[in-house]
């Protein structure tokens, strides 16, 4: 199951904690998302029917949010913060035999802030706080939407792409360049800042998530593995393996600990023969100083650091 979130470097995309937060800290069943919400990381625990809220280092278990709510908050996937109000993309909902759409509204201490009816019975996956309104993706109509947030009302759609069976949108990102990147199921599809469609990527591949990187590169998450995407040149970088990846976002806050070189949330002295590795390579990872540069000295930093701990 997906029970664990894991750390990249926004800067390169690197491998920085396979183990961030995990179901030893507090109860987790399948992880969707995980944003961070003032000092705390904000996950949807999507078959639990449940938010959970965890200290912003991952190794505290804040509490959990499940209600009650009328209707109740089924299946929560995408989560969205705008600075005022969390925006909880939820699954639709059978009431005596019609079906509803939710995005459930929380404030950031937890508490209910209300919710939209959507227009219809659509399943509405991913949503992103974007200058005053949601993008929202939505699954059965296969879709890319802007919703109001006063009203919940869809205001535009930027995109339907073809009605085909099993091609549905997973996670929206508006990109630093203004830009919008959309992940479907059967590849990337990047819009310009209008909405119109510009490219598209990665064809028949599900992409379950997507984010972006500091080298200008997008990070896609797949079924088993994250990758590095080069636009331009369509070059593809594996960043890891043996994962089963979701929702890509940023926490800004998270805490980084530089003598976990093997990035397995531990520091042990196996981290030591994985600097050695990274420094034969002149891997970032192996500068511990914080120069910007890999050299000897960062191995008296790396003992530092690991005397220090995280």
């Amino acid at each position: 199951m997906n029970d664990r979130v894991m750390l990249f470097a926004q800067a390169d995309g690197r491998l920085v904690n396979a183990n961030y937060l995990t179901s030893d800290t507090g109860p987790l069943n399948l992880i969707t998302e995980a944003i961070q919400v003032e000092g705390e990381i904000w996950v949807s625990d999507t078959f639990s029917d449940a938010v959970r809220r965890f200290s912003l280092d991952g190794q505290t278990f804040v509490g959990s949010i499940v209600g009650p709510f009328n209707p109740p908050m089924r299946r929560p996937e995408g989560l969205a913060y705008d600075g005022t109000t969390v925006y909880v993309a939820c699954h639709q909902i059978e009431t005596h035999g019609l079906f509803a759409s939710w995005i459930t509204k929380l404030n950031p201490n937890g508490t209910p802030a209300g919710l939209f009816t959507m227009p219809d019975d659509r399943h509405r996956f991913d949503l992103v706080s974007d200058n005053g309104e949601l993008l929202v993706s939505d699954e059965d109509d296969q879709s890319l939407d802007r919703v109001s947030t006063v009203t919940g009302a869809v205001v535009g759609r930027i995109d339907a792409f073809p009605q085909v069976f099993g091609h549905e949108p997973t996670q929206v990102l508006r990109l630093s360049s203004g830009e919008i990147a959309l992940g479907t199921t059967q590849g990337l599809r990047v819009y310009d800042a209008a909405g119109s469609l510009i490219e598209e990527h990665l064809g028949g591949v599900r992409i379950n998530g997507v984010g972006e990187l500091g080298t200008g590169e997008l990070m896609i998450s797949l079924d088993r593995s994250a990758i590095a995407l080069d636009r331009a040149t369509g070059a593809e970088r594996t960043l890891a393996t043996g994962l089963s990846g979701r929702l890509v976002s940023e926490i800004a806050g998270a805490t980084v600990c530089p003598a976990d070189v093997n990035a397995d949330g531990e520091v042990t002295p196996s981290d030591f023969t994985a600097w050695i590795n990274e420094f034969n390579k002149q891997s970032p990872a192996a500068d511990q100083n914080g120069d910007g540069s890999v050299m000897p000295d960062d191995f008296t930093a790396w003992i530092d650091n690991f005397n220090n701990g995280c």
